[in-house]
């Protein structure tokens, strides 16, 4: 297994609490959230999001993908610990920058579109690990129902349904066949109404 490095891509664990008080740039006006599990990045060695983040800032000429930061605005870890970037000028959430691995403009079907593109609009969450050969470990699933609970009730201000697969706008099996997507809509759904004082139906 690969080992940590001197090298690694600045990151930092965050609290949900916190999530919108680390915010520097302009408020963005988000209007939904993409879902991805680690599978995509085949090339990283371990499935955590530091190797992600070091995958996604390395050089293509050097196997990574040249991105200016990691790909994603939160990365989930299976112990349920929410991670962001902390590069500077760089970090994509503390920023509130385009994510960079949904670049479709609509849902495969035709009936999301966003003209602005999908990784201007979306927040984006990736949780480590490959869901089409693993289960979801709890502490992870609950981690990524409370991140988005705070980020719908707080910031995008919308309903549950506004999260989506990855795998809704482009052919991949991103967040993998073993994801528990439905259930875990269900559960933001229910958790978000609980905390808006409405009994869910």
């Amino acid at each position: 297994m690969e080992s940590p490095s001197d090298k690694d891509w600045p990151i930092r664990k965050v609290d949900v609490v916190d999530v919108w008080r680390v915010v520097r740039g302009p408020l963005r006006e988000w209007v939904g959230i993409v879902i991805h599990h680690g599978a995509s990045n085949a090339k990283a060695k371990r499935r955590d999001i530091q190797a992600y983040a070091n995958f996604h800032v390395r050089p293509v000429a050097e196997g990574g993908r040249g991105y200016s930061d990691m790909g994603y605005h939160f990365g989930i870890e299976e112990d349920g610990g929410i991670w962001i970037s902390d590069a500077g000028d760089k970090a994509r959430w503390i920023w509130q920058r385009p994510g960079s691995h949904t670049k479709a403009t609509k849902s495969l079907d035709g009936k999301i579109v966003m003209p602005a593109g999908v990784n201007s609009s979306c927040v984006g969450i990736c949780f480590a690990g490959n869901f089409d050969e693993q289960d979801l470990e709890r502490p992870a699933f609950e981690s990524g129902v409370r991140l988005c609970v705070e980020l719908l009730c707080v910031g995008i201000r919308e309903s549950a349904d506004v999260i989506y697969p990855h795998n809704r706008f482009q052919e991949k099996d991103c967040p993998g066949k073993k994801f528990p997507f439905d259930e875990f809509v269900k559960t933001v759904s229910i958790e978000s109404r609980l905390r808006a004082g409405v009994k869910p139906t």
